[in-house]
């Protein structure tokens, strides 16, 4: 047997991988605890390599262990955090769409791709299970760019700017628009477009459970044209050209044509009724 106790950065799978030293024999798997670690039916005496591994911590290599070995103490470490900002000119918006990180384990290449969703291109990736090179790439909106980092066997590698100037303020000279539907409940539903008026292939959009929302990281100083719907209505377009910060459009929300022809259908169903006076007059109704 070999057992130990464990010091983890946090919550999460791990894995024990437990194989002989000289590779005669069929590997040991097992499970980790919160604390703690068991792999059995090793053969006494005999030498093992130990490795510990999981999702959101460096892999941990031990070699020639002897079993039994029951009093290890072993501290596993978080995964490097990648910090990568994308420079970007003033008051545009952020162009990537998509990370990359390749790298080769085992003489395989390995590529992870997550979504880059940050108006201020700024950016935090979760490194490999393993140190050494990685090259990332970041594309999108017709932009690539690339760089190498070496992942130190112990902390997190410099902060990487691609594309510099990478501003501290990288959403100075964008605006804010609060898009709010008129002629509603408060708790009406909203989905908005925002679609530049001289540019028809560009759009923006924002939707809420309530009757506003908003959308951060616009140009600024350009003119859109701006329709809303909610419940049953619907609005639009309103045009407002936006400045830098904070700018606001109201759009008033008139009923749908079918919730309209509906009313007037239902009205078709009243009943006119003659009433007559008792001096036998007729009387309109």
């Amino acid at each position: 047997m070999i057992a130990g106790r464990l010091r983890i950065p946090g919550p999460g799978l791990i894995y024990v991988v437990v194989t002989p030293s000289d590779g005669t024999d069929a590997a040991a798997m097992g499970f980790a605890g919160e604390d703690a670690f068991t792999v059995q039916g090793l053969v006494s005496g005999r030498r093992y390599d130990v490795q510990l591994s999981g999702g959101h911590i460096r892999t941990l290599r031990l070699t020639g262990v002897t079993a039994p070995a029951t009093d290890l103490d072993i501290t596993l470490e978080a995964r490097a955090v990648i910090q990568l900002a994308v420079g970007f000119p003033r008051g545009e918006r952020c162009p990537i769409e998509t990370l990359t990180i390749h790298r080769r384990r085992n003489g395989t290449d390995l590529e992870d791709a997550v979504a880059a969703n940050r108006p201020d291109c700024w950016f935090r990736l979760t490194g490999p299970e393993d140190a050494g090179p990685v090259t990332i790439e970041a594309a999108g909106s017709g932009a690539l760019f690339m760089t190498t980092v070496d992942i130190p066997a112990h902390g997190d590698p410099e902060p990487i700017c691609l594309n510099p100037p990478c501003r501290v303020n990288p959403l100075e000279g964008q605006a804010k628009l609060r898009v709010v539907l008129d002629g509603v409940d408060a708790h009406s539903p909203i989905s908005a477009d925002i679609v530049p008026v001289d540019d028809a292939n560009a759009r923006y959009g924002c939707a809420s459970s309530l009757f506003t929302c908003s959308i951060d990281a616009l140009p600024a100083g350009v003119t859109y044209a701006v329709t809303a719907s909610g419940r049953d209505c619907d609005g639009g377009p309103i045009t407002v050209t936006t400045v830098e910060g904070e700018n606001q459009v109201s759009v008033p929300c008139h009923p749908d044509p079918a919730e309209i022809e509906t009313a007037s259908d239902s009205n078709d169903d009243i009943e006119t009724i003659e009433i007559t006076s008792d001096s036998g007059d007729e009387m309109d109704s």
